[in-house]
């Protein structure tokens, strides 16, 4: 199995989407409260700079269709 990195754009647009789909609360600030909280949460896990980085560290490049991990002890 391949797994493709998320870029970055894909994570913007990903939280427009929710947000667009949501937008029809707006009109409670409880509810925005908690979108701008839930917003705040998920980019705590997202490391923007790095995380394609990494990503691509632990993982070498498909040869031949097959995926080949580095496994660290």
């Amino acid at each position: 199995m391949f797994f493709n990195p998320i870029s970055v754009s894909e994570i913007i647009s990903a939280i427009f989407m929710i947000y667009q789909r949501n937008s029809n609360f707006i009109g409670d600030f409880q509810n925005i409260s908690a979108q701008l909280k839930f917003y705040q949460r998920f980019s705590r896990y997202i490391d923007l700079t790095t995380k394609n980085n990494k990503i691509r560290a632990n993982c070498t490049k498909t040869l031949f269709g097959t995926v080949h991990f580095q496994i660290y002890n």
